[in-house]
């Protein structure tokens, strides 16, 4: 599945970024359960939306080619917070898509839990 191997990198640095040590076979599986419940039109928007923020956003809004995962904590807080606040309904709306998958996936309970 595509979107789980786009997804995931991104999955690691924001439990990171956002404190949680989590499993990281943990967090692979529980991702893996969510994006299967997901319509293969939803996997694919993620999916996008996980290329543009982890490759094209830290260029286009930091003025740098870097990835997500190799941002500094302040570098990538400033990120998410142009993200969300971006008057570009395109950017946001891959950003959003992104950060709800990932935040029900980091902070939410286990699927069957």
């Amino acid at each position: 599945m595509i979107s789980l191997y786009l997804l995931l990198p991104l999955a690691r640095a924001y439990a990171r970024h956002s404190g949680l040590d989590d499993d990281p076979g943990a967090l692979a599986a529980r991702l893996r359960a969510r994006l299967e419940l997901a319509p293969w039109w939803a996997r694919a928007y993620f999916a996008a939306g996980a290329l543009f923020v982890r490759f094209a956003a830290p260029f286009l809004y930091l003025g740098r080619p870097a990835t997500f995962a190799g941002l500094t904590a302040d570098d990538r807080e400033n990120l998410l917070g142009r993200l969300q606040r971006d008057g570009r309904p395109a950017a946001r709306a891959a950003f959003l898509g992104v950060k709800t998958m990932l935040a029900v996936t980091v902070y939410g309970r286990p699927h069957g839990a």
